[in-house]
């Protein structure tokens, strides 16, 4: 039942972040494995919001997951902060698959 209110906390806070219009923007590959890491920061987040006790993970450990480095991270957002049609399409990526996850939590 946790994972299903995290799952809702991280929806909720995507849904009202994000204007969600349909983009033409083509993301690289490497767009995509930041959006796999965004997923994992954000239920990572949601489960220390609220208080969930399952295994203990760490932004570095999810960093390190993926062979990334902080300034690797860093570095990335600063390219989006110069194209931010990228990371609006990237969000919208995000959202999908947070999207199918709660389906998936809820037995859709």
């Amino acid at each position: 039942m946790p994972q299903r209110s995290a799952l809702g906390l991280v929806a909720a806070a995507l849904l009202t972040a994000s204007c969600g219009a349909p983009t033409d923007t083509v993301l690289t590959a490497q767009d995509s494995l930041i959006a796999e890491i965004f997923v994992e920061l954000h239920l990572l987040q949601a489960r220390t919001t609220l208080g969930y006790e399952g295994e203990q993970v760490s932004k570095d450990s999810v960093f390190a997951r993926y062979d990334l480095t902080q300034k690797d991270f860093d570095m990335r957002m600063d390219y989006y902060a110069e194209h931010p049609e990228v990371y609006s399409a990237l969000y919208n990526l995000v959202m999908d698959h947070l999207g199918r996850e709660i389906h998936e939590a809820r037995g859709y």
